[in-house]
């Protein structure tokens, strides 16, 4: 509920309408960066497929069977099932069958509510199967290729309980046909791709290895870009069936952006542009005043003077809170946190100066304890803090479950499932300014999160760099690694985390997190003194605006902080903290039950579910304690019963609702 906040010693709780872009002069990258927006030739052509006749038989029968009502959601492009669970109950009964063999069992029998023949359901293949620690719920995922060609998110994913119960759905396949052959070489898709993104490069690129496989992989040289070019075959679904596309790799020079391009194999058209990396706008030798919670940084540096007008809200220098830590025995895993080498690296991250493979602080061997003690100004420092920072984030959403098996950044995995190789790189004072960002590739391969300088305001600021410009250390600002590591916990627990809706939650989560963890709902005041770029505001689904995606993630931080408010002030789980960790883990489930290119909807019911499986009350409305107290905060802020997403309304546009189910209160 939108409700008053009383005044803390902490922060001030504020609700605000009011755009901090036009106040503090935001600077997201400049049309002179030449960042291009994702682009999904699908947007652009409004409209719905009518749902499937078979599936809905096939919905009956299921029903029947298992004498349930069972709730399904219905593709866009070919109106077959796309989510599916049941209502009070499971679409299964218990089997102490594996996983996998129980979800083939079910898939076989029920093919029609997903469109699929028995030919279909043998181009599915099982990438994944896990649980993580801290959950009782397998996840398996199977990815769908035709001769050999990858669907694109052509994904369906299967979710079971301990006892051998299928509990949810979700599936982005569809009929497949023949694939052909494609009528572009990967020649000319590359210069069709570069086109779309540095039309005045020439160049003719040279293959280097390829093609390989039935997809024809191939990689090219890189040319006048970053980094080589990778090609393959692709099929792309659209509402007219399955298209043979080439999909491109490139890394323009530049500011940080690397895209995912298709291009259609037959006529040229562009059909779809994903940017890898994740632009955000946040707010942090270490600073960490907490004795208590060693583990936790400050959100950012305090001072011992009071604050003025334009200063942040925490004083001003000199330093109150830069004080002397352990780098690794807070941490999970402690002995493999920090390697014996003197410089900031380790099995979750490595911190870099501005780019990778440019080493910064070296630290002092001192009584077997390698020292990093440097001054606050110092780019030695801001490397210092941000490895404690990184490290810190790493194990608060490993204690929700992105762990090892569910696909988190660490050198090795110990054996716990996922696969290793991809710690993060971590790049202080990187190249750019007033930003941040976080790019992730697939599970084995290193993630980059960049945290920039910010032009200087306040008594922080200052000329760190030496270039004449004053200064403020984005590094300093919990909120920015945060938001932005929550980037790259989005896009690997779902690895079709794309969409005008899912792009929105994205910004908005990581906006979410960074709020809840500093228990404070201004959005980086350190970078942006004295109140931020964003915070929570009146904003519901019914202010949601094509395609923006943060202004419309506050919707979802709103809606979000508005949980973790009734969670704690009714003491869900016996405390207040318990109230706002449940939470927290609810989201994270929710992402791992998450349809592909998922809705604020999609989530919300995701969500609903991830509570129903944790805190099942079979006497109570729902199934779940907390069934009512979800729905009336989600209903306060647009998301009701009757509310419709895009994939609902076949648009960009969506449709608020502020109704609960008939057996909650109104809030």
């Amino acid at each position: 509920m939108i409700r008053p906040r009383p005044l803390s010693a902490v922060s001030c709780w504020l609700v605000s309408a009011l755009s901090t872009l036009a106040l503090w002069g935001f600077q997201p990258p400049r049309p002179e960066d030449r960042v291009l927006p994702d682009f999904d030739l699908r947007d652009t052509q409004p409209g719905k497929a009518a749902t499937s006749s078979a599936a809905l038989a096939a919905l009956g029968r299921l029903g029947a069977q298992q004498g349930v009502n069972l709730t399904a959601r219905f593709n866009p492009l070919n109106g077959a099932v796309s989510v599916l669970s049941a209502k009070e109950g499971f679409l299964t009964g218990p089997s102490s069958d594996p996983p996998e063999q129980i979800a083939w069992q079910f898939l076989a029998g029920n093919r029609d509510l997903f469109g699929l023949s028995a030919g279909d359901l043998n181009n599915l293949l099982k990438v994944r199967e896990f649980s993580s620690w801290n959950e009782t719920i397998t996840h398996l995922t199977f990815e769908q290729a035709v001769e050999g060609i990858r669907v694109f998110q052509g994904e369906l994913r299967v979710h079971l309980n301990s006892a051998g119960q299928i509990v949810w759905i979700t599936s982005n396949a569809f009929a497949s046909g023949s694939v052909g052959k494609p009528l572009l070489a990967p020649e000319q898709a590359i210069g069709l791709a570069v086109a779309s993104v540095r039309p005045e490069l020439k160049f003719q690129p040279q293959p280097l290895s390829g093609p390989q496989g039935a997809d024809q992989a191939t990689q090219f040289d890189r040319g006048p870009l970053d980094s080589d070019i990778a090609v393959r075959l692709m099929l792309f679904p659209m509402s007219q069936g399955l298209r043979l596309a080439w999909e491109v790799y490139l890394e323009p020079a530049g500011y940080p952006q690397a895209y995912y391009l298709l291009v259609d194999a037959a006529d040229g058209r562009l059909l779809h542009r994903f940017n890898i990396y994740q632009y955000a706008q946040g707010a942090g030798t270490v600073l960490q005043s907490h004795p208590d919670q060693l583990r936790l940084p400050d959100k950012h540096a305090a001072g011992s003077e009071p604050s003025g007008p334009d200063d942040p809200p925490s004083g001003c220098p000199p330093l109150a809170n830069f004080v002397g830590r352990s780098l690794t025995l807070p941490f999970l895993d402690a002995a493999t946190v920090l390697y014996d080498a003197g410089r900031l690296a380790g099995n979750n991250l490595h911190a870099w100066r501005r780019a990778t493979g440019t080493e910064g602080a070296l630290g002092e061997l001192i009584d077997d304890v390698w020292r990093f003690d440097y001054s606050f100004d110092s780019a030695d420092a801001a490397e210092t803090h941000l490895f404690f920072s990184s490290n810190f984030v790493h194990d608060f959403f490993y204690d929700l479950g992105f762990d090892e098996a569910a696909g988190n950044f660490q050198e090795d995995n110990f054996e716990r499932g996922g696969l290793g190789s991809d710690s993060l790189n971590a790049k202080a004072r990187a190249p750019g300014r007033n930003n941040a960002n976080f790019s992730t590739p697939r599970d084995g391969l290193r993630p980059s999160m960049n945290i920039y300088l910010w032009d200087g305001r306040g008594c922080w600021q200052q000329d760190v760099d030496g270039d004449g410009r004053l200064d403020i250390d984005g590094d300093y600002d919990l909120d920015i690694t945060i938001h932005e590591y929550h980037h790259g916990v989005t896009h690997r627990l779902n690895t079709t985390f794309s969409g005008n809706e899912a792009g929105a939650m994205g910004e908005g989560g990581g906006d979410f997190f960074a709020y809840s963890i500093n228990n404070d709902t201004d959005l980086g005041e350190y970078a942006r003194p004295p109140i931020g770029i964003r915070r929570i505001n009146a904003k519901t689904y019914a202010d949601w605006v094509c395609c923006a995606v943060h202004n419309n993630g506050q919707i979802w931080a709103n809606t979000l902080w508005e949980q973790r408010e009734r969670f704690r002030e009714d003491e869900v789980g016996g405390s207040p903290e318990a109230g706002i960790q449940m939470v927290h883990q609810l989201y994270i489930d929710g992402l791992k039950l998450s349809p592909a290119r998922p809705t604020m909807l999609e989530m919300r019911d995701a969500m609903l579910l991830a509570d129903l499986l944790r805190s099942p009350m079979p006497e109570a409305p729902g199934g779940s304690a907390n069934y009512c107290r979800m729905w009336q905060e989600y209903a306060e802020r647009g998301m009701g019963v009757n509310a419709m997403d895009t994939k609902q309304t076949g648009s960009t546009r969506v449709v608020a609702d502020f109704d609960v189910p008939e057996a909650c209160a109104a809030p």
